[in-house]
């Protein structure tokens, strides 16, 4: 008899721790927002970074502060992402050495420099568009946050250009002038102009403006038939780099 009480009661028992954290898991699904951890200066190893997730998680682990050491047996795979971490986020770590000043005085103007590549994905050139982007997207970002502050003293210009003759695209190629290589000086000028004349968004060539204008527009499947009608999908078939 005394058995079988002390087996019921160990099985009620049970029963009540296990209704206890089922109600607790419940609670904090429904109440209680988990804290997340802040990474900022961290030193963070991230293994097999040269690819995948790896990549993804260090490039993400960087963007909040931390200091990322990579580690993986693909050694060139490892120095691209490296690259890609500092490509994407160099402007921001630029940004906030001179934003406080240019925020109190309401005065400023931040031009970025990205790519018609942070525009459309190009074929074989996925992690220079990955960084183009992020620079797109920071330009964007941070216009936001100018204008919920009304700091509208700042002004903000984007510059994407497509490829340009300085030697790092050579080789490139294309069914239109739109691939052709744009002359180094006449990006200079441009960007200067639309300094001076506070332009926010800038395409070069200018007609390039029509297809980004047309990708928020067409179809997915259509406006990857306009990339290959002027040979933007295999522009970087004969591609050479820096002589």
């Amino acid at each position: 008899m005394w058995f079988g009480l002390v087996v019921t009661f160990e099985y009620t028992q049970a029963f009540f721790i296990l209704i206890y954290y089922w109600i607790k898991a419940l609670g904090r699904v429904l109440f209680v927002h988990d804290v997340e951890k802040n990474v900022e200066n961290e030193t963070i190893l991230v293994t097999g970074a040269g690819s995948g997730l790896g990549r993804g998680v260090a490039k993400r682990l960087a963007a909040l502060g931390a200091t990322v050491v990579l580690w993986d047996v693909n050694e060139k795979g490892n120095e691209d992402t490296k690259r890609q971490i500092l490509d994407s986020w160099s402007s921001a770590k630029v940004l906030k050495s001179f934003l406080g000043s240019m925020l109190a005085a309401n005065r400023g103007h931040i031009v970025t420099i990205a790519s018609g590549a942070g525009i459309f994905g190009i074929s074989k050139l996925t992690d220079y568009c990955s960084s183009k982007y992020a620079a797109v997207g920071l330009h964007d970002a941070l216009t936001a946050e100018l204008k919920q502050q009304h700091k509208y003293g700042i002004q903000t210009t984007v510059i994407c250009p497509t490829f340009i003759n300085t030697g790092m695209f050579h080789g490139v190629s294309g069914t239109a002038t739109s691939v052709s290589l744009l002359d180094e000086n006449y990006v200079c000028d441009s960007i200067v102009e639309a300094i001076r004349k506070n332009k926010h968004f800038v395409m070069l060539p200018p007609s390039t403006t029509l297809f980004y204008i047309l990708k928020g527009l067409l179809p997915n499947e259509c406006t990857g038939r306009f990339l290959r009608f002027f040979g933007l999908s295999n522009a970087m078939d004969t591609f050479v780099g820096r002589k």
